[in-house]
């Protein structure tokens, strides 16, 4: 069940390698599996998506925002895509891809 999983991602994958997001979070799920083979089956179910899952994220930072801003951490954000898998537990730091956010003041570059 480990390679159709892996399969099923990297074919959602191939279909946008221009979507940032999309590929961390399938990285992220293919790493998971390798690691949790027994989780393999949840992330293989044919109604479940990559995509789905950061919407998933996007809901729960909707409901986070303040101002018209939102945060999570990486931990946070990852432990979500589990969630939406139906997989228990919580994403480390050292689980997630390695993600640089950098915020700029905008009057600095004027």
């Amino acid at each position: 069940m480990p390679q159709i999983a892996i399969q099923k991602l990297q074919a959602e994958m191939d279909k946008d390698n221009n979507d940032d997001m999309l590929q961390d979070v399938g990285n992220f799920l293919i790493d998971h599996i390798n690691k949790n083979q027994k989780d393999a089956d949840k992330i293989a179910a044919v109604d479940k998506t990559i995509m789905k899952s950061i919407e998933a994220m996007a809901s729960v930072a909707k409901a986070k925002q303040k101002n018209g801003r939102a945060r999570l951490t990486d931990s946070e954000g990852f432990t979500i895509v589990l969630k939406y898998f139906g997989i228990d537990g919580k994403a480390s730091a050292a689980q997630a891809p390695k993600v640089v956010a950098t915020e700029i003041n905008l009057d600095d570059l004027f």
